[in-house]
């Protein structure tokens, strides 16, 4: 290979490093909080690159730029190592994210000898010491953005705020810097400042705290739901003044609201349901995120995801699932909880009800294998055993991710748009007296739609 390598030019050397070079970037959305975060630009280097990177030296120049252009720093021994070979990759490094900002040491001083810096993500910022270093990237002339994850310290509000994006600002008993019509954000915003995305944990002062107030940059909102009704009545205003906002989650970690409130988004599900028989307590949804239609003046939300969580003892998952297919046509994201199910399914009626979802990207499990009926033809994947790995509880854990990642082959098979499968199971070995537990992410790799993956494995006595 090396040798075959050595005839390329350098050009396509290039291209081909760049094509390899990060790993997939791993959704950020969970079951127990499935809600977009904005995206990191932060990229880590996958094995393919690393390992292309040790090959020759001509490799290993070729390699340079992509593996010091994402730094992360989450520990003081990265800032004393980034001081020690900065002058090696100084002009390398693009993004720096930066975690625990009050207790890393020395990073300031660095920054200016970041040449090609563009983007800077940061933890915290609302601090003293986070706001000293927030002016010092702020200073530099390179960078583009900034991202935050909270409100910077006070102290910054008299600063060219322009590059700074918000990831989250919470309201939670709406307060956030004592409110949106506070003095202190309107200076924020006044200097140039961009919330991206905020949560919401009263959708009443929707309404009563951002009447008329425009927030530059505005994308997205996470609505913390309750047993209480809303309206939404806001939502008209909010899109003709922010144009940008795209995408609106509704969380209901409780339970209680969607099976006893119909917004507008599910009502037409709703009502097929009811036509069909299926009790709506079958259909326990837990979140929804919602995406605006394109234009930006369009009022029109449709759903892109969905948390369905299948607590009921009937065999009607099959019908739910394709009632679902046919009432969300754009569906990107679907987590499935069967904790509470009750009923076996074969793993081809899942397949091919699945396959109904066309635009589905993100599938996620939860205590779904105890659930799989295995056809005698089905054969489960060998999956590899470390060394250690020897206890006899173990092969409950290995069962079930065989049976697991076959399930996700044929699903990769039959979904064509399909890119990542999230797992969550456990287990308890009667006779070791041991628990277990397998979560993690399978991802389609090629063109072939082969799916591979390393979950991440563990077994515990049980107390």
């Amino acid at each position: 290979m090396q040798a075959q390598l050595s005839l390329l030019p350098n050009e396509l050397l290039h291209s081909i490093i760049e094509y390899i070079a990060y790993s997939p970037i791993l959704s950020t959305i969970s079951p127990a909080s499935p809600t977009h975060q904005p995206k990191s630009l932060y990229k880590c280097a996958s094995p393919e690159l690393l390992a292309l990177s040790v090959v020759d030296w001509r490799l290993r120049r070729l390699c340079l730029p992509f593996l010091f252009a994402n730094i992360e720093l989450w520990g003081q021994e990265h800032v004393t190592r980034l001081k020690e070979h900065l002058a090696l990759f100084s002009n390398f490094i693009k993004v720096l994210l930066i975690s625990s900002v009050d207790t890393l040491h020395g990073i300031q001083e660095e920054i200016p000898r970041l040449k090609q810096l563009l983007h800077v993500e940061l933890a915290r910022c609302h601090t003293k010491a986070g706001g000293n270093l927030l002016r010092s990237i702020l200073a530099h002339p390179t960078v583009t953005s900034v991202l935050v994850h909270e409100i910077p310290h006070e102290s910054m509000c008299d600063h060219d705020l322009s590059k700074i994006l918000i990831r989250n600002g919470g309201i939670i008993g709406g307060c956030i810097d004592g409110g949106f019509n506070s003095p202190t954000f309107d200076n924020y915003l006044n200097q140039g400042l961009r919330l991206v995305c905020f949560e919401l944990h009263n959708h009443k002062f929707l309404d009563d705290e951002l009447s008329g107030k425009i927030l530059p940059g505005l994308k997205e909102i996470r609505l913390y739901m309750d047993a209480k009704p809303a309206s939404f009545s806001w939502l008209s205003a909010l899109c003709s003044t922010h144009s940008n906002l795209n995408e609106l989650w509704l969380i209901d970690n409780g339970r209680r609201y969607f099976v006893r409130h119909t917004p507008i988004f599910l009502s037409s599900f709703i009502e097929e349901s009811q036509k069909q028989g299926l009790l709506r307590t079958s259909i326990n949804i837990q979140h929804i995120g919602l995406r605006r239609a394109f234009g930006q003046s369009s009022q029109e939300w449709y759903v892109i995801a969905l948390t369905l969580h299948t607590a009921f003892a009937g065999a009607s998952l099959i019908e739910i699932l394709a009632l679902v297919a046919s009432s969300f046509p754009k569906l990107e994201i679907l987590a499935l909880n069967f904790d509470a199910h009750q009923v076996m399914h074969d793993i081809g009626d899942l397949v091919s009800v699945l396959a109904r979802f066309s635009s589905l990207q993100v599938l996620y499990f939860e205590h779904a294998f105890g659930r799989l009926r295995f056809g005698s033809g089905d054969e489960m994947p060998l999956v590899q055993r470390r060394a250690d790995h020897t206890d006899s509880a173990f092969d409950g854990l290995f069962r079930a991710e065989g049976g697991l990642l076959l399930f996700a082959s044929r699903l990769a098979k039959q979904i064509r748009t399909l890119d990542l499968i999230y797992v969550n199971e456990d287990g308890y070995d009667r006779v070791s007296r041991k628990s277990w537990f397998l979560r993690g992410w399978f991802q389609v790799l090629n063109s072939n739609r082969d799916v591979g993956g390393t979950p991440e494995r563990n077994l515990h006595p049980r107390r």
